[in-house]
């Protein structure tokens, strides 16, 4: 190969590299982004981290959020995955992360564009507007990184898989193989869940046009090939999605045990749950118009805004205004918050119309079929007749949430589609003359609605949200006056649609220029080549401008500020030195959110958390009785800074909390009160109750003393079959050590007895397993999540030991199938070496 032919893609790469170093320069002096998700991951990673470096271990198991969960879901190692090496060297080891994160999202939609042959500048253009789509920018400040590396490899794939049906089987199989297994790497389930749907209907086009062609053979033999493409990539990544699928059945997207409990018995979220963020049938115009419904829940006003005016003429200083418009709930659709709207650029809205009109290739039909497909499942609630059939019927759509996470996707057929027209624009296949009238009526259509909204969207909506009644009660709480508080929710309202007006106008003044272009080009008044690169400049113009209003220098911070987060507070470390004797306890910090928070678990172990998908079971505790509970320990709260004794047949008891050995509470002001009723690691009742169900198991757990009774659900009678207990006062039992996954304790009974352990009961492929001075015993499930075990008398040494077989089946597998991939990889390179030398041979 000439390096003369590559250096125009080297020379793109590293424009990528400057374009992507320039939007994120703050990161190149060493700030970072205070990514919550991520801060959040590396608290309830930490545990596992700590236990890595002190003893070389990989944990399976980890108590530092929820009370307890199995550990792939928070950090795991996965020594013989392929997809895995790869995807932190080219995600994580390449530059700055925020760098990085933009620079490969160009690089591998460059490449996609590349593979389905088009013109490399064309693909430029395509990469720059699929990537500077705003929820790109989005997801990045907010540190959705698993999502973000999902995307990347969701195109290339595509793409692969369409020349592999195209009869380039080697090449097709290998790509296909590599960015499915880097695509299962980003373990971002949801996403990729999306591209496979995609890929069928992709597929079905295949099939058809196979058909039509006459080449059923061809496609036949293209879909054996990426079926075996498809199980190499399964099996380099055996040892990620095995586990978790193992998992999965047991947390909030499986079955539940409840018959209470109204979601599908075959699994799967609640639906209400499922779409709370449902996009809005008329928000979708935000990727026409960004400030079509206010942008930011949290957005900023200028001294020009109505809200600012309201407050002068008030009296309110203005200083004051200023800092007070700085933070006002501008957004107005139907999500209950939003970080920023799903902008994809009034110039790629336009030229999406209008490749539709002039593009030859019919596949662009089938690329406005899947945005519209998408964009009706994004509509979640807001369509339910579809999406409702699609969440009760289509396997696995029930597991995921957040539907308008599809906003991520549809941009990316969008910008093929306009591909597919420029294509045949600029290589020719239409003239100038022909594409006049074309381009007048997509001007009309995209250019005509922006006008609309220009001039007339002040009156044809209400721009009022469904906070703005709280909203209202807040600001007359605030200026003491209900008429004030009138005036500044009126004036929110009309800078709500000012917004509007504004950024239609903004996006008119785009689509009028890149027409502009076009028609120069048209009528030969400029050459093609610099027609294409003004319009990708506009394009790239028109998206940095809305980007910069989410991700700016501004959200860029100092790395001590970042890292600020991660120290511990005032309360935390009273806690550490009030627990450093027995430092296995939970501690319920209400400080903050507490089941949307793992910065708790940077420095404890925490009865919250904060992850997508949490054990059912503890949701359903939660969900039953931790409001109850945290109710009661704020009433039982001293001056002593104790939680005094509770009465467990009263409602107002804390005996959920206390069986989970939650020692301290953070009450709300940041104080730190000691639960003189936990429960501590292991106890042993008085007796038991086998309930007759799982509903009476969980109701039980209402008014009751764990120290009295536990209750044992019917599945684990035979556990107890037999068994009378004789309360022993002198019985005794105590953790001797603990590991995230190895707990080891001390028993001392003169009979037979139920020991209770506040940790979690897990039973499903990796397990929890049970030994009495080294032999293995059957343990049982009580009060509905905690662990029981039945302790013989004498003095005993327990062992709880989380073991996962499957963990070390799926690694083998992974290390074939990585060694297949590999083999593939260096097989496909020495070929197109080999003909490429063979090509470069005189006659």
């Amino acid at each position: 190969m000439s390096i003369k032919k590559i250096l125009p893609d080297l020379a793109i790469i590293f424009f990528f590299f400057i374009l992507s170093a320039i939007y994120n320069y703050p990161e190149l002096s060493g700030e970072k982004l205070p990514q919550n998700d991520v801060l959040q991951a590396q608290g309830a990673s930490k545990e596992l981290k700590d236990y890595k470096a002190k003893t070389g271990k990989v944990g399976l198991w980890t108590n530092s959020m929820f009370s307890g969960m199995p550990a792939n879901m928070v950090y795991s190692e996965r020594p013989n995955s392929l997809p895995l090496w790869l995807g932190r060297a080219l995600h994580y080891g390449l530059m700055p992360f925020t760098i990085n994160t933009v620079f490969m999202l160009l690089v591998t939609s460059f490449l996609a564009f590349l593979i389905l042959g088009f013109d490399r500048w064309i693909g430029v253009l395509g990469a720059i507007g699929i990537v500077f789509a705003s929820y790109n920018f989005i997801n990045i400040d907010a540190g959705h990184v698993s999502k973000l590396v999902a995307q990347s490899y969701g195109f290339p794939l595509i793409a692969s898989v369409i020349i592999t049906f195209r009869g380039k089987y080697l090449v097709g199989g290998v790509l296909t193989a590599l960015f499915a297994g880097l695509e299962l790497y980003s373990n971002h389930v949801q996403i990729t869940y999306y591209i496979f749907i995609i890929l069928l209907i992709i597929s079905l086009y295949e099939l058809i046009r196979a058909f039509q062609a006459k080449q059923v053979k061809e496609f036949m033999i293209g879909a054996l090939v990426l079926l075996i493409a498809g199980g190499i990539a399964f099996g380099s990544n055996a040892s990620l999605l095995v586990p978790n699928y193992e998992y999965s059945k047991q947390t909030i997207r499986g079955p539940s045990e409840l018959t209470t409990n109204d979601q599908t018995k075959g699994g799967g979220l609640d639906i209400k749950y499922a779409f709370q963020w449902s996009y809005g049938k008329m928000e979708s115009f935000t990727v026409l118009v960004p400030n079509f419904y206010g942008g930011a829940s949290g957005g900023e006003l200028s001294k020009k805004s109505n809200m600012y005016e309201t407050l002068t003429r008030r009296g309110v200083q203005g200083r004051q205004a200023e800092q007070f418009v700085k933070q006002q709930p501008l957004y107005w659709g139907d999500m209950p918050f939003t970080s920023g709207p799903a902008y994809y650029g009034a110039i790629i809205c336009f030229l999406f119309v209008f490749s539709l009109i002039v593009a030859k290739n019919d596949f662009k039909w089938w690329l406005l079929g899947i945005v519209v497909f998408l964009l009706l499942l994004s509509w979640g609630r807001n369509l339910t007749w579809f999406n409702n059939f699609f969440f009760y019927n289509v396997p696995l759509y029930n597991k995921f949430r957040a539907v308008n996470m599809l906003f991520s996707l549809i941009n990316i057929f969008m910008v093929w589609g306009i591909a597919l027209g420029l294509r045949d624009i600029f290589n020719g296949e239409l003239k100038g003359k022909d594409l006049i009238k074309p381009l007048g009526y997509s001007v009309a259509i995209v250019g005509g609605l922006t006008a609309i909204f220009a001039l007339l969207g002040g009156g044809l909506f209400s721009f009022e949200a469904a906070g703005d009644q709280k909203y209202l009660e807040q600001l007359e709480k605030m200026t003491g006056s209900k008429g004030f508080a009138m005036d500044l929710l009126s004036a929110l309202q009309a800078d709500r649609a000012s917004l509007l007006k504004a950024d239609a106008l903004r996006s008119l003044i785009f689509i009028l220029l890149a027409a502009g272009i076009l028609w120069a080009f048209f009528t030969e008044k400029i050459k093609k080549e610099y027609a294409l690169i003004a319009i990708t400049l506009l394009i790239l113009v028109d998206l940095w401008g809305v980007n910069k209003r989410y991700l700016n220098t501004k959200s860029f911070k100092k790395p001590r500020n970042v890292e600020a987060a991660k120290k511990p507070q005032p309360y935390d470390l009273e806690i550490l030195q009030k627990g450093q004797k027995d430092p296995h306890y939970r501690v319920l910090n209400t400080a903050k959110s507490p089941m949307n928070d793992a910065i708790t678990s940077f420095h404890h172990k925490s009865i919250g958390g904060y992850h997508g998908a949490k054990l059912r079971r503890y949701q359903e505790l939660a969900d039953a009785h931790f409001t109850r509970n945290m109710t009661a320990a704020y009433m039982l709260r001293t001056a002593q800074g104790k939680l005094r004794q509770h009465n467990p047949k009263d409602t107002n008891n804390v005996s959920v909390l206390s069986m989970l050995n939650m020692r301290f509470l953070v009450d709300r002001g940041g104080k730190v009160f000691e639960n003189t009723n936990a429960m501590g690691h292991a106890w042993f009742v008085d007796g038991y109750k086998v309930v007759n169900s799982s509903d009476e198991e969980l109701a039980s757990l209402t008014k009751f003393d764990p120290k009295k009774i536990a209750f044992v659900n019917p599945k684990y009678a035979k556990e107890v079959q037999g068994l009378t207990i004789k309360p022993d006062n002198n019985a005794t039992i105590k953790l001797l050590s603990y590991a995230p996954d190895v707990m080891k304790y001390e028993a001392n009974v003169g009979s037979t007895q139920l020991a209770v352990f506040s940790e979690i009961f897990y039973d499903n492929g990796a397990r929890w397993v049970a030994y009495i001075d080294g032999k293995p015993v059957s343990h049982l499930r009580v009060n509905y999540v905690l662990r029981a075990l039945v302790v013989p008398a004498g003095k005993h040494t327990i062992e709880f030991r989380f073991i996962s077989k499957t963990l070390a089946i799926s690694e083998s597998i992974a290390l074939i199938s990585s060694i297949l991939l590999l083999l593939g990889i260096a097989g496909a390179i020495v070929l197109y070496f080999k003909k490429q030398k063979t090509a470069s041979k005189p006659e």
